[in-house]
């Protein structure tokens, strides 16, 4: 049995195949002379996509007037690369309704070869529907892992105050003075990881933690916890608006914890107070500094970065985490300048 041949269809039904395959599909026949951006040739079906008569469309260069503003140089950049080496290839926009809002197209195209004027030419597409269905599904996908991850940061939180809890109840089971110090400042070291869960979770963008509001709240428990007399404790916090990586905020908070206790425990005599100076803020190439300053009785002489106990070795430890360099001076007691980078570098 011999294969078939496909016969060409005579002209006037080819012109109603073309009109009814256009009219099945959706798709507006269109031209533009790319040199002048003018549309010389559009299908009538474009006058229900956006609401404008033709007319609109050939009013002004580049559908002018028709493409959203907000698209507008997008659209002309796809035009420039149909008319390129390379051609083209397609192009979703917005078109702006003659009533107001917008209208969601896809366009196709491809630059006619030979002799005369040139020409872009192709066709247009209606996907708004399937845009705006496209959307509804992302903001749902966005609102479900958003609730996750708070549930999550809730669930660490919950877990980490457990932690401190039985800590402090062995804490309260020993009368040895070190053995209950140690103990405080391991549970003060997993409420301050238990805060940034906490902070996170009630943050509007669950990235991005309520620094000013960590760093006082924190600040403002450790005093209470070690100042022997915390109103005479003048606690100054300044917190700049600055942007943390996704690794930054634990090793940033235990630093913050260990220098703030340290100088709580150590710059001040019995019954006696000071200031204690908090400040972050943005520095140079993007970096994040840290400054915890007391004015205080400064650290003796043989006390530095390298020699200091484990809250020191601590610090030091989490600082090469994140990537930055720690200063001390002993001017006027004794300051602490952390500076690293927003993410850790590779």
């Amino acid at each position: 049995m011999g294969a078939s041949v496909i016969q060409p269809l005579p002209e006037g039904h080819r012109k109603r195949y073309l009109d009814r395959l256009m009219e099945v599909t959706g798709a507006v026949p269109w031209e533009m002379d790319a040199d002048t951006g003018l549309c010389t040739y559009l299908g009538p079906g474009a006058e229900t996509l956006a609401g404008w008569p033709l007319e609109q469309w050939h009013a002004l260069p580049f559908w002018k007037g028709v493409v959203h503003p907000e698209d507008q140089a997008t659209f002309q950049k796809y035009l420039d690369e149909v008319g390129g080496p390379d051609g083209g290839d397609q192009l979703e926009f917005r078109l702006t309704l003659a009533g107001g809002g917008c209208h969601w197209v896809r366009v196709t195209g491809g630059m006619e070869t030979g002799d005369g004027p040139r020409r872009v030419l192709g066709f247009l597409f209606d996907i708004h529907v399937h845009k705006v269905a496209k959307e509804h599904v992302l903001l749902a996908n966005l609102r479900e892992k958003d609730l996750l991850l708070r549930e999550i940061h809730h669930r660490v939180k919950n877990n980490l105050q457990v932690v401190s809890s039985l800590l402090r109840l062995q804490a309260s089971t020993h009368e040895d003075p070190v053995v209950h110090l140690a103990l405080q400042e391991a549970q003060e070291r997993v409420q301050a990881i238990a805060l940034i869960h906490q902070k996170l979770k009630h943050a509007p963008d669950y990235s991005q933690l309520d620094l000013p509001g960590y760093v006082r709240t924190l600040a403002e428990r450790l005093v209470r916890s070690y100042a022997s007399v915390p109103a005479l404790i003048d606690l100054r916090v300044q917190v700049a608006p600055v942007e943390l990586g996704p690794d930054a905020p634990v090793p940033l908070g235990l630093i913050l914890n260990e220098l703030v206790a340290n100088a709580l425990q150590h710059a001040f005599p019995p019954g006696q107070g000071g200031s204690l100076d908090i400040e972050i803020g943005p520095a140079s190439q993007g970096w994040i500094t840290l400054r915890v300053a007391d004015s205080g009785q400064g650290l003796p002489e043989a006390v530095d970065l390298d020699s200091g106990g484990l809250g020191f070795q601590l610090v030091r430890a989490l600082t090469d985490q994140l990537g930055g360099t720690l200063e001390l001076e002993r001017r006027r007691g004794a300051s602490f300048l952390l500076s690293f980078p927003p993410s850790r570098q590779p």
